[in-house]
């Protein structure tokens, strides 16, 4: 009976044994094998947020306060958003060359900028550059040489030398080899002391003239080029026609000038002949001051006006074009005598008359204008008068 008792209790304890023992050796392994399985999300984590943030060089096309866009080295477009006001650096504008740490954003074809930095505008590498023996120009000549080929694909994007630079216009040597005439409509757009032999990049518009642009951004990339030694033959001059029309830009755009003028009045009739100055801009890009004296002569009236008139130029037409409309007013100063018989006329004899004028034009860029004007409240003045000149 006892070794029967005996067999009993150790029959349950080794069928306890056995079913306790596998829930231990789950329960290790199970420990065992949590840390590895933890591992992998971990992993996973790493990569995508590799995926996420991405860094990428290109050239701004258009900015503005929470968006900006570039074109990337492989001609691509891509939108970025500043998440943060900060991030965007001050004066970035159109043209600039820019490297950008971004993140995936929910929308595709969108990255959210966390790191924006402008690239320091370096001058084109000469050819032969690559062959030279220090290690820093080499090791920056693949990101110019980048840019210089994106550049041409850029609207409006030239590189080149200055050959000559006034108040409105400057004439660039290209990298071909070619003369390029640009203007400068607005004045913040000449870099302060721009010189002949500067090398600079320019963003430009189209004029209504062929070969001639309209700058709108002007960037300096060596202020001290001067040309290689045995090339200066190889340098054809500017066309005589780029030149012409660099000349008459600048004297359009002198402060002062002075001209003659003639033509012919009507009621009563009169052959009349005077000189004008040209003052300004004044207040405005457009608006001149234009004083001028008129002689009249004719068969029963002879008259001399001073004209103390100012002239607009309509916004209609760029305003170097070859020609541009105008519109003006003034008081007119005339002494005007009437009579049958001149041999004994002294200015004693002429009256005193105050008028208002009024008139229009159409000018030329080389300087010839035409121009019809009316007075009002003169007695003895001409109604109408037609005037041709030129303006030196």
């Amino acid at each position: 009976m006892r070794l029967f008792r005996a067999f009993l209790v150790s029959s349950l304890l080794a069928v306890n044994f056995a079913i306790n023992a596998p829930a231990q050796t789950s329960n290790e392994s199970d420990q065992a094998q949590q840390p590895s399985s933890s591992a992998p999300p971990h992993t996973s984590n790493e990569s995508e947020k590799g995926q996420q943030s991405s860094t990428s060089e290109g050239i701004v096309e258009s900015v503005g306060p929470q968006t900006m866009l570039v074109k990337t080295e492989d001609n691509q477009s891509h939108l970025f958003i500043f998440d943060n006001p900060t991030v965007q650096p001050r004066g970035l504008t159109a043209g600039n060359r820019v490297r950008i740490l971004s993140n995936l954003t929910d929308e595709a074809g969108v990255r959210k900028a966390t790191r924006v930095t402008i690239l320091d505008a370096a001058a084109t590498p000469e050819p032969g550059a690559q062959n030279s023996t220090h290690q820093q120009p080499s090791s920056t000549a693949p990101s110019e040489t980048s840019s210089q080929t994106n550049q041409p694909q850029q609207p409006g994007s030239n590189e080149g030398t200055v050959e000559s630079v006034g108040r409105q216009t400057m004439l660039v040597r290209t990298e071909d080899n070619q003369s390029h005439l640009f203007i400068f409509d607005n004045p913040t757009v000449r870099p302060k002391g721009l010189t002949a032999g500067t090398r600079i990049r320019i963003i430009s518009d189209p004029t209504d003239e062929a070969g001639v642009r309209r700058a709108t951004r002007v960037t300096v990339l060596d202020a001290a080029a001067t040309p290689r030694s045995g090339t200066a033959q190889d340098i054809a001059p500017p066309p005589k026609e780029l030149t012409s029309v660099q000349r008459e830009i600048e004297r359009q755009a002198r402060r002062w000038a002075l001209g003659f003028r003639m033509g012919a009045g009507l009621d009563p009739e009169v052959f009349l002949i005077g000189v004008h100055a040209g003052i300004g801009p004044l207040f405005t890009r457009d608006f001149y001051f234009r004083p001028n004296v008129e002689f009249a002569f004719g068969e029963l009236t002879d008259m001399v006006a001073l004209n103390l008139e100012a002239a607009y130029r309509l916004p209609i037409t760029f305003r170097h074009g070859r020609w541009s409309a105008y519109v003006g007013a003034g008081p007119g100063l005339n002494f005007v005598h009437t009579g049958v018989d001149n041999s004994d006329v002294s200015f004693s004899n002429f009256n005193y008359e105050t008028g208002f004028n009024l008139f229009t034009g159409i000018r030329f860029r080389r300087g010839t204008f035409g121009e019809v004007k009316t007075s009002l409240w003169a007695g003895g003045v001409p109604t109408l008068r037609i005037i041709l000149g030129h303006t030196f």
